[in-house]
């Protein structure tokens, strides 16, 4: 029988119907599964060499119109590739970065979902691939029918304050499908681009904290704080002290034995660190 492209849909899926037949039935051929059965069989000579072209397709790609695949890709073969071979063209392999900001503010576990498995090492890559509860809304032909990976080059990046509360959310078993690097608030500053002044305002009240018994370095005051929501850095700094310093630190000190003292050993630190320059 012979068969004829009618339509493209717009999945890039080819529409085939028997020519000369008045019966309008058409077939078919998915763009994702002709793609798959293209790495399984590279050029003519292979499609030639199928004994049992059922067997041979549904084993590739699964059930299907077998015949009308194998047609469609013997006739892009033929009429396409020179040579009847697929010519290899060498492809740069890209990184690509999926940053979540404050990640530990969500119930991780919920949030990633089967992700929980897929984002481990030992599972990334097709090798890794799972059935999702989403499964059996996945369309015939769509590239993840078989299952969802995350690919190797796919990196996340999650971002957190450590002395937030819902850090404790964070599970040992997620925990260790990361690795943990920490920012101290000086190199922060640095990758901000503060200038000097700013530095030496929060190098001098972190030095403070870290006397404090209670806090330590986990608390030290970040360069954030001296950005504009624009993060352009902000030369109001009695501003700075009394809308964003003051308030977070009294917080900071809520509770503790010298609250009061401690507040005024910061504030002093906040305004010498200026006069000394």
């Amino acid at each position: 029988m012979s068969m004829e492209i009618v339509d493209v849909s717009d999945k890039n899926n080819l529409i085939l119907r028997a020519k000369g037949s008045d019966s309008g039935k058409t077939y078919t051929v998915s763009f994702n599964r002709l793609r798959k059965l293209s790495l399984v069989y590279k050029n003519i000579e292979a499609l030639d060499s199928i004994q049992n072209i059922y067997k041979a397709v549904t084993d590739a790609i699964k059930g299907c119109n077998a015949s009308a695949y194998w047609a469609t890709l013997y006739f892009m073969y033929k009429n396409f590739m020179h040579h009847h071979v697929i010519e290899g063209t060498v492809v740069e392999r890209k990184n690509f970065v999926f940053i979540i900001d404050e990640i530990n503010r969500g119930e991780v576990s919920k949030i990633f979902g089967e992700l929980f498995f897929s984002i481990d090492p030992g599972y990334r890559g097709e090798i890794g691939k799972i059935q999702t509860q989403y499964q059996n809304l996945i369309e015939d032909g769509d590239v993840y029918e078989d299952g969802f990976y995350v690919p190797e080059n796919v990196y996340i990046i999650g971002t957190m304050n450590d002395i937030d509360r819902s850090v404790e959310s964070f599970d040992f078993a997620m925990r260790r499908r990361f690795v943990w690097q920490e920012i101290p608030a000086e190199e922060s500053a640095e990758s901000m681009g503060l200038p000097q002044e700013c530095r030496d305002r929060m190098k001098a009240i972190n030095n403070i904290i870290s006397e404090i018994e209670g806090l330590g370095p986990s608390y030290h005051i970040g360069g954030a704080y001296f950005l504009d929501e624009n993060g352009v850095p902000i030369n109001d700094f009695g501003r700075i002290w009394n809308l964003r310093l003051e308030p977070l630190l009294r917080e900071y000190l809520r509770g503790m034995p010298n609250a009061d003292d401690n507040l005024n050993k910061l504030r002093e630190a906040y305004g010498v660190a200026a006069d000394n320059r």
